[in-house]
């Protein structure tokens, strides 16, 4: 009867430590899975680089029109190839984003984004230690950019496909738009 009991305790015990520690793993995985925490860890790795929203990029555009802007896809190749902003310029390097940036008119303002800011972000702080002072972050990049209802291009014509970067961070694009549940139309 005593060792009845014992496994009974061992058991709870066990159980109790099982769900506490899934508890604790989903809680971790929920608090970077979300923009707030997204948002609040690009901006303690990066401070000072200056953000611009989805919104604010399109009255930006409407003042100055795009030949005033430059769009800066930090992504892969790979990642691009799915979809980009329209007019965006590949440039998943340093190196990349510098020849891209070369003959700019210096009044020329310069959007860099990735997936959702973090590459971007990095990139922006780097040029802008390099002297490129009118470059910016696209907060929240391309899934914020079509989460918000606005159009990506393959080819000059407009796709309802986004590269998801991984099935992690994919959770933050709308489901409609993964290239890989849709046929990239």
């Amino acid at each position: 009867m005593k060792r009845i009991h014992r496994q009974r305790i061992a058991a709870i015990v066990l159980g109790t430590a099982v769900i506490g520690v899934a508890a604790m793993v989903w809680r971790n995985w929920m608090s970077w899975h979300n923009w707030n925490a997204v948002y609040r860890t690009i901006d303690r790795r990066f401070p000072g680089v200056p953000t611009m929203t989805p919104s604010g990029l399109d009255s930006l555009v409407a003042r100055v029109g795009s030949d005033g802007v430059v769009l800066l896809d930090v992504r892969t190749t790979d990642e691009y190839a799915v979809s980009h902003l329209a007019g965006a310029v590949s440039a998943p390097g340093l190196e990349a984003a510098e020849r891209a940036l070369q003959e700019l008119p210096p009044k020329t303002t310069v959007v860099a984004y990735c997936s959702i800011g973090y590459r971007s972000a990095r990139m922006v702080y780097r040029l802008r230690r390099r002297g490129y002072a009118r470059v910016y972050n696209l907060r929240g990049s391309i899934f914020a950019w079509v989460n918000t209802g606005r159009s990506v291009f393959r080819d000059g014509r407009p796709v309802r496909a986004v590269h998801p970067f991984s099935g992690f961070w994919g959770r933050l694009l709308r489901p409609d738009y993964h290239s890989w549940r849709s046929a990239g139309t």
